[in-house]
C-alpha cells in the first residue's frame, strides 16, 4: 500500500509521480487539493494567499492514473481536498 498525504499538493510534475506509482503497488490513497474547494477558488482569485503554492489539478491526476493503469475505487473529501483509493 502506498499512502500519499500532504505531499501532492507540492509536487509541480504530478505525472511523473503518478507514472511511478501504479505499478509498485496494489492500493494507494493519494491526497489532491479540490481545484472547486472555497479555499482553492479564494487562492486562485487572491494568488497572495497561495504561500504554500499548492497545486489543483484534479483532471490532470484523473488522466494521468488513466493513462498508468490507476483505477479509481473511491474518492472521499478530505479537508480542502479529496482523498482517492486506486
Amino acid at each position: 500500500m502506498t499512502l500519499a498525504m500532504g505531499v501532492t499538493p507540492y509536487l509541480t510534475d504530478i505525472k511523473a509521480f503518478i507514472a511511478n506509482s501504479p505499478p509498485r503497488t496494489r492500493t494507494m490513497l493519494c491526497q489532491f487539493t479540490d481545484p472547486h474547494d472555497w479555499a482553492s477558488r479564494v487562492r486562485r482569485t487572491f494568488p497572495v494567499l497561495n504561500v504554500r503554492s499548492l497545486q489543483c489539478r484534479q483532471d490532470e491526476v484523473d488522466e494521468a492514473f488513466r493513462n498508468n493503469g490507476g483505477i479509481l475505487h473511491d474518492r472521499r473529501r478530505f479537508t480542502s481536498g479529496l482523498i482517492d483509493e486506486f
